[in-house]
């Protein structure tokens, strides 16, 4: 019996090790994807960016400024005048996504690196019209 005792004891000893190293290595993993201060994940609050971008929207095929276009970053959105502009906000490394909402126009994302001294950038996209959509006219 004090033999099944001490295997016992060794087996509970070395399971409360592997939990404990297994604990931690989630622990440090879990804390390394945290380090982006600019990753938004549900439920946590959004912080908007100290950088500025700031762009014009535009036909590929027609160069003209598109309107309405919906523009999403980190934790900032806009939409494009009239003129096509649009203006967000986003940390040093800013992902934005163009969308137009009417569907004339192919989806656009793009990836934007500030340097440490840089506070705004001017980013002009020009989206690709869809090809089985009529061109609209605006009267």
């Amino acid at each position: 019996m004090n033999i099944n005792q001490n295997k016992i004891k060794m087996k509970t000893g070395f399971l409360k090790l592997y939990n404990a190293s297994i604990v931690g290595l989630l622990a440090t993993l879990g804390f390394m994807t945290c380090v982006n201060a600019g990753c938004a994940e549900y439920g946590v609050p959004c912080v908007e960016g100290k950088n500025t971008i700031i762009g014009n929207v535009s036909s590929k095929e027609t160069l003209q400024p598109i309107k309405g276009i919906n523009v999403h970053a980190e934790c900032s959105s806009s939409q494009t005048n009239e003129q096509g502009i649009y203006q967000v906000k986003v940390h040093s490394l800013g992902y934005l996504y163009f969308h137009d909402p009417t569907g004339n126009y192919h989806n656009l994302d793009t990836l934007i690196e500030f340097q440490a001294n840089e506070m705004s950038k001017i980013v002009d996209i020009q989206l690709t019209p869809k090809e089985n959509n009529p061109p609209i006219i605006e009267q």
